[in-house]
């Protein structure tokens, strides 16, 4: 999906909006009107990262090509060819004020405002569990929110967009050779300084190069083997990785993103609606009580027969509880005086339930 937005600037060809298939369609559409100027000089710049990346790994050498790449369009005057540029930064730092919102602006601002920290959130806590992997290294999911909630309001404050941790911005970062937050510290810092008093330096920067930066990086996220794991660990969630892929390449980012969480909650609720209601006997060897599913050699109690459903009984649940409790009593051996509910590992029942099984 990320590269969908950045082959146009490769190819030199006037970018178009709409989902990753669109994008494709227009550039595969539009190769006859691709600026071969621009593209050499992406691949070029790719060529160059590849070849740092595997001499000198986890080196910032993405500024080495992006320096080249300036003076060589400005040397050369290539902007003059045809090749697209960066042109003109705004300068300065922004000033920090409150906004200005009438009450009758929140109605409309909490919708936007949600779907923000849905998309946000997401995105963040899903980059930082990918790189924390990656690198061997713990995440706590309330700091990183904590995190994002801070950088809002002072991003707020200062009439900026909605923030959070960006997959390609992460993975440039990670390209790059950062290794602690404190890469973050110095980026925001080079950041200012070169809106107070480098931004001109950075005119002549080529698009295909920027473009090649956010390929390379977005090629590092695609990782067929953790989808085909998945696939052996859990189908069921297997399912829903796909449902999310295939959800942001039609739908987009955010769409694709909710579709995928409305997915799994269907998921989690259809699961929880129907749980496992399991027959017991006991263990010869340990005398525990075991699933007799499971544990064919399990016996089954003197005249009596013990149930165990696990996790919480709750209201969408306690009827289907119920029938399986019902067959299974009316399936008994002849004999069975007594039906005992194992309750060791339900966390909780809640009202419905109760009166429902009672």
């Amino acid at each position: 999906y990320i590269a969908s937005t950045q082959l146009p600037k490769l190819f030199g060809i006037t970018g178009v909006s709409g989902n990753f298939f669109e994008r494709v369609f227009h550039v595969v559409s539009s190769l006859p009107q691709t600026h071969l100027l621009s593209l050499t000089i992406g691949l070029a710049a790719i060529g160059l990262f590849i070849s740092f990346e595997a001499a000198f790994p986890g080196r910032p050498t993405t500024l080495v090509v992006v320096v080249a790449a300036i003076l060589a369009m400005t040397v050369f005057h290539l902007a003059d060819r045809g090749i697209h540029i960066v042109g003109d930064l705004p300068t300065g730092l922004p000033d920090v004020s409150l906004p200005h919102i009438h009450v009758s602006d929140i109605g409309t601002l909490i919708p936007i405002a949600l779907a923000c920290f849905l998309l946000a959130y997401g995105e963040s806590i899903s980059v930082a569990r990918s790189f924390a992997q990656k690198h061997g290294y713990d995440i706590n999911p309330e700091q990183e929110l904590t995190a994002i909630g801070t950088a809002n309001i002072a991003t707020g404050l200062t009439s900026g967009f909605p923030v959070a941790g960006g997959m390609s911005q992460t993975a440039v970062n990670d390209l790059g050779g950062a290794s602690s937050p404190a890469a973050l510290v110095v980026t925001s810092g080079a950041i200012a300084l070169t809106l107070l008093y480098f931004a001109r330096f950075f005119h002549n920067l080529p698009e295909p190069v920027l473009a090649a930066i956010v390929l390379m990086a977005a090629s590092h996220l695609v990782k067929l083997d953790d989808l085909r794991r998945l696939r052996l660990a859990s189908p069921r969630e297997f399912r829903i990785a796909l449902l999310a892929f295939f959800g942001v390449l039609f739908f987009g980012l955010l769409d694709g993103l909710l579709l995928a969480a409305a997915g799994s909650l269907v998921m989690l609720i259809a699961h929880a609606a129907r749980p496992s209601v399991a027959l017991l006997g006991r263990e010869p060897l340990t005398g525990e009580f075991v699933n007799r599913a499971r544990y064919p050699n399990a016996r089954d109690p003197l005249g009596a027969i013990v149930i165990r459903s696990p996790g919480a009984w709750l209201y969408f649940n306690a009827e289907h509880i119920r029938r399986s409790i019902l067959d299974m009593a009316a399936n008994a051996p002849d004999g069975t005086r007594l039906l005992v509910i194992d309750c060791s590992i339900v966390p909780r029942i809640d009202t419905t339930a109760g009166t429902t099984l009672r």
